[in-house]
């Protein structure tokens, strides 16, 4: 009888550590990222695709809107190439402290930039070995509450 009690305590034990910790607290957001250079559309195109159980986040600023353009992009972004660097254009969308963008688990996320925000699509055509450089921090989104 003791056995099956100190068993069950264990069980238990593990059991409530688990459910505190998270089975995923700990782990870091599990994503895909890809940039692909369309030079017949003159843009980049940019897939993140969540690999995660959980719903991921990423700040609205840190994602282009519908015209393929970056808020502030100039301070984080840049397109290098054999010949130089550039910086995308810089926009203000204005200020929208906690709006974020929700990536459900296992949805895609798609978005681009024009080559226009990097100055004469033509010019930015004719680059060699175009790279664009666009960091992404994702999180693991706060739960909602009712």
């Amino acid at each position: 009888m003791i056995k099956i009690i100190r068993w069950l305590a264990l069980v238990l034990g593990v059991g409530l550590w688990s459910c505190a910790t998270g089975p995923s607290a700990d782990r870091a957001p599990r994503y895909h990222f890809e940039i692909a250079d369309r030079p017949h559309e003159k843009r980049f195109v940019l897939t993140l695709k969540s690999l995660d159980d959980r719903p991921l986040c990423l700040g609205i600023g840190q994602w282009p809107n519908k015209r393929g353009q970056m808020d502030f992009g100039s301070s984080w972004i840049t397109l290098s190439s054999a010949e130089r660097t550039y910086r995308p254009r810089d926009h203000n969308f204005g200020y929208c402290p906690g709006c974020e963008i929700h990536i459900a688990p296992g949805s895609t996320l798609t978005g681009f930039i024009k080559y226009a925000e990097f100055g004469s699509p033509a010019a930015i055509s004719a680059l060699s070995n175009r790279r664009l450089h666009f960091p992404v921090t994702l999180w693991i989104c706060k739960a909602t509450r009712p």
